[in-house]
C-alpha cells in the first residue's frame, strides 16, 4: 500500500508537469470560447443557471465548474483549464489501478490526452469517469456488489450532467453486469446490485431530464448522431470511415506501437480483468463508430482508456518497444505543448487533416484573436473602446466576448443585422469613441461602408485569418 501511494505521488507529479507547463501557450479553441462564455452567463447572471441546456443543448455540470473556478483565477481561459488538468489527475490513479506504472506512463506522454486534458472541454472528465467505471467493474468480481453498483451509479449519474455520452457509459455498465452475472453465477447479488445501479443512477441523472430546458438535448442529439433509420438508409455507410478514422487517431495522436499491442492484447483475452476491460471498449468504441456522424479525436479519447491499459500489458513484457514507445509519445508530446502547429502538422493523411484545419489552421482555432485584442489595446491608448462582433459563437465571436468580461475598459457588442437595436448603438458610437469590429475572414455582415481595415491576422495555415476594423460613420 505504501508503494502504491509512492507511484502514485510520483506520477501525478510528473502528469501535472506535463500538464500545467505552457498551459495558455494555445490559444482558446471554438468550443472552449462557447463553453466559456456560457459558464460565465451561468455564473454571473441571475435566472440563467441553465443556459447552456436553453441556448445549446448540453448538460451544466463542468459549465459551473467553469465559473467557479473564473471567479476564483480571474483569468477565463486559465481557469477553465485548470479545472480539466485536476479533473485528468485523477485519470491517472484509476489508470494506475488498472494497469500500474506502464499504463500510466502511456496515459501521461500520449499525445491525445496531453491535448484533450490541457483543454477546457469536457473530454477530459468523461475518460475520467469512464477510468473509474472500468475500476469499479473490475472490482466487482472480487468485492461486494451493492456497494459497488451505488458508486457505479453516482459516476453514470455525474456523467449525465455532462454529456449525452453518459447515456453509453450506462448502457456499457449494464452490459458487464449482465456479464459478471453470467460469468461468475452469481445471478441473485448481482441482478440485485443491477437494480440498484439503475436506482441510483436514475436518481441523479433523471431531476436534469425533468426540466423543461433538457429536451434540447435530444434536439441536438442529431447533430450528432445517426438514427437508425438513416443508418439502414445509407447502408451503413459511414461505419468504415470512422473506424478508420478512429484507428488513425489512436496510431497518430497516442502510437501505432500501442494500436498493435493493443490488437495483440485481443488474442489472449483470457483474464477475466482483460475481457472486462475489452468488452467496455468494443461496445462503447462499436456504437461510436456505427452511430457517430463522425468518430473525430476527441470523441473516443474515453475509449483510449482501455485501449493503453490492455496494449501496457504487452508491452510491460518488451523492455526494448516499450521505451521506443514511451520515448516517441514523449517527444511528440513534447512539441504539442511547446509548438501546436508543428505537432498538427507532422499528419498529412488525409483523415487526419480536419483535425489540423479545426484545432490550427482553420476558423475554429484561436490563432490571431488575442492579437487582435492586442492590437485593440495598443489602439485604444487607455481609452474605453467597445469591440464589436457578429452574433454568431465559437471564434472569434465568443473569444471576444470571453476574453473581455471583467475588463471595465473595454464592452462587448453585436454588429449584426439580426440585432438591429444593437447594431445601430455600436454604429452611433463609433460617432463618438473607438469602436471595433473583429471577424472572421470576409464575413462582414454588410456593413463593410463602416469599416476601416486595421489588419489581419492570419491563422498558422496561411489561408484563413482574423480580421480587424475600425467602426466609423
Amino acid at each position: 500500500m505504501a508503494q502504491t501511494r509512492k507511484n502514485i505521488v510520483i506520477l501525478s507529479v510528473f502528469y501535472l508537469i506535463s500538464r500545467l507547463l505552457f498551459l495558455t501557450r494555445y490559444p482558446i479553441f471554438n468550443d472552449e470560447a462557447i463553453d466559456l462564455r456560457w459558464a460565465w452567463v451561468m455564473t454571473h447572471v441571475p435566472r440563467e443557471l441553465w443556459y447552456s441546456l436553453s441556448d445549446g443543448g448540453k448538460q451544466p455540470l463542468l459549465y459551473w465548474l467553469y465559473g467557479i473556478a473564473w471567479q476564483v483565477i480571474g483569468d477565463p481561459l486559465l481557469a477553465g483549464r485548470l479545472v480539466s488538468v485536476f479533473i485528468g489527475l485523477t485519470t491517472v490513479w484509476a489508470v494506475y489501478l488498472l494497469g500500474g506504472w506502464t499504463a500510466c506512463i502511456f496515459l501521461i506522454t500520449a499525445p491525445l490526452f496531453v491535448f484533450f486534458d490541457r483543454l477546457a472541454l469536457v473530454d477530459s472528465a468523461l475518460a475520467a469517469i469512464f477510468a473509474w467505471q472500468l475500476v469499479l467493474l473490475v472490482k466487482l468480481q472480487k468485492h461486494n456488489a451493492i456497494r459497488i453498483a451505488v458508486l457505479a451509479g453516482i459516476l453514470v449519474g455525474i456523467s449525465l450532467w455532462i454529456k449525452s455520452i453518459g447515456f453509453l457509459f450506462f448502457l456499457v455498465t449494464v452490459l458487464e453486469f449482465v456479464y459478471i452475472w453470467y460469468s461468475q453465477k452469481r445471478p441473485r447479488s448481482v441482478a440485485v446490485a443491477l437494480l440498484v445501479f439503475i436506482a441510483v443512477a436514475g436518481w441523479i441523472g433523471l431531476p436534469l431530464f425533468l426540466r423543461p430546458e433538457a429536451v434540447r438535448i435530444f434536439e441536438m442529439a442529431h447533430e450528432y448522431t445517426y438514427s437508425f433509420k438513416e443508418l439502414v438508409a445509407q447502408n451503413f455507410g459511414n461505419v468504415g470511415g470512422n473506424i478508420l478514422h478512429a484507428f488513425l487517431d489512436y496510431a497518430a495522436y497516442v502510437s501505432p506501437i500501442v494500436v498493435l499491442a493493443f490488437i495483440a492484447s485481443l488474442q489472449s483475452v483470457g483474464m477475466q480483468k482483460k475481457r472486462i476491460l475489452f468488452l467496455a471498449w468494443l461496445f462503447s468504441f462499436g456504437v461510436i463508430v456505427i452511430f457517430g456522424r463522425g468518430a473525430h479525436s476527441r470523441y473516443i479519447l474515453f475509449t483510449t482508456v482501455p485501449v493503453i491499459v490492455l496494449s501496457s500489458f504487452v508491452l510491460s513484457t518488451h523492455k526494448i518497444l516499450l521505451g521506443i514507445t514511451i520515448s516517441l509519445m514523449s517527444v511528440l508530446s513534447a512539441i504539442l505543448i511547446i509548438d501546436p502547429p508543428t505537432f498538427f502538422h507532422l499528419f498529412p493523411v488525409a483523415q487526419l487533416r480536419a483535425e489540423s484545419y479545426g484545432y490550427v489552421d482553420g476558423w475554429p482555432s484561436g490563432y490571431g484573436v488575442k492579437e487582435a485584442l492586442t492590437a485593440i489595446d495598443a489602439d485604444r491608448r487607455g481609452q474605453h473602446a467597445i469591440v464589436a462582433v457578429r452574433w454568431d459563437s465559437g471564434n472569434p465571436e465568443d473569444a471576444m466576448v470571453v476574453y473581455t468580461k471583467g475588463n471595465t475598459q473595454i464592452t462587448t457588442k453585436y454588429l449584426d443585422p439580426r440585432l438591429p437595436d444593437d447594431a445601430r448603438e455600436v454604429l452611433n458610437a463609433s460617432a463618438r469613441g473607438r469602436v471595433y469590429f473583429v471577424t472572421r475572414q470576409g464575413q462582414y455582415n454588410g456593413f463593410e461602408r463602416y469599416l476601416v481595415p486595421m489588419g489581419r491576422f492570419p491563422k498558422p495555415g496561411g489561408k484563413e485569418y482574423v480580421e480587424l476594423f475600425r467602426v466609423r460613420i
